[in-house]
């Protein structure tokens, strides 16, 4: 694990829901979050309602609501971000799978959040 990583995950419980929750976190969450939800002016701490695209085909995957939290006031002090999609295991599955294929962007270790607000001094 290097903290230069981008790092997502599912931070809801998988399974049937109405609304899943997508983390992210890292230096290249902006440029990534900007790729997802192409929002014209991206305010910090401001819920956003968008359509969700899949970096690689353009496509829309879904459609809800996502905020940017900004360094260092994020839970883990690194630029951070959530997508709050469509709790359908097919959506899941089909945001996850696009964020994967994202070039030097990959899936958090389990507790990997934690440690980096750890790391960051925002727990001890």
């Amino acid at each position: 694990m290097a903290l230069s990583d981008t790092i997502f995950a599912l931070s809801t419980a998988s399974g049937k829901a109405g609304i899943a929750v997508i983390r992210l976190s890292g230096s290249r969450v902006k440029s990534i979050f900007e790729k997802l939800a192409p929002i014209a002016h991206i305010k910090t701490n401001f819920m956003h309602f968008t359509n969700f695209y899949d970096p690689q085909t353009n496509t829309v995957i879904d459609f809800g609501l996502c905020v940017f939290f900004a360094a260092p006031k994020s839970f883990t002090g690194e630029d951070c971000a959530e997508l709050h999609i469509h709790g359908g295991l097919a959506t899941i599955q089909a945001v996850i799978k696009s964020l994967g294929e994202i070039p030097n962007f990959r899936p958090a270790e389990p507790g990997e959040f934690s440690k980096r607000a750890f790391l960051h001094g925002k727990l001890d």
